[in-house]
């Protein structure tokens, strides 16, 4: 089964198939937690063509084709910030995955993005971008 092509998922797009894309096209947690990669897109041609996570890399020119026809909802930009290293990217991302298995979630963090969820469901009834989403299937 295509998990992205299944109704009610919210459907990633990795921008940039690097270290990063690649290491967050392979981890299998995303689609477990109904966020399965609907497309991989970069700018070199040595990894267009190439597939990731069981995703083929297409060039960022076909990014809104991919969007349009996965109907995708969310994108991660998966490049280093400007000045910034993709070795230096890949240790900040290291450290923080490696505090939070040795740490948890705490309590509070918990209790903050249910809260955050909550209101986003109330809002997204409340709005009318969210009802016409729901209308026509999204």
């Amino acid at each position: 089964m295509d998990l992205a092509s299944e109704p009610g998922l919210h459907k990633v797009v990795i921008v940039g198939a690097g270290n990063l894309g690649q290491a967050l096209a392979g981890y299998n947690g995303f689609g477990e937690r109904g966020f399965p990669v609907a497309g991989i897109v970069d700018v070199d041609e040595q990894k267009v063509g190439t597939v990731m996570g069981g995703v083929r890399v297409r060039h960022i020119d076909d990014l809104p084709q991919i969007v349009q026809n996965k109907r995708v909802n969310i994108g991660v930009i998966a490049t280093p910030a400007e000045g910034k290293t993709t070795a230096q990217l890949e240790a900040a991302l290291r450290s923080q995955v490696g505090k939070l298995a040795r740490e948890g979630v705490s309590e509070a963090e918990l209790a903050r993005v249910r809260t955050q969820l909550k209101a986003a469901r109330v809002y997204e009834k409340d709005s009318m971008f969210g009802q016409a989403m729901k209308k026509i299937g999204r």
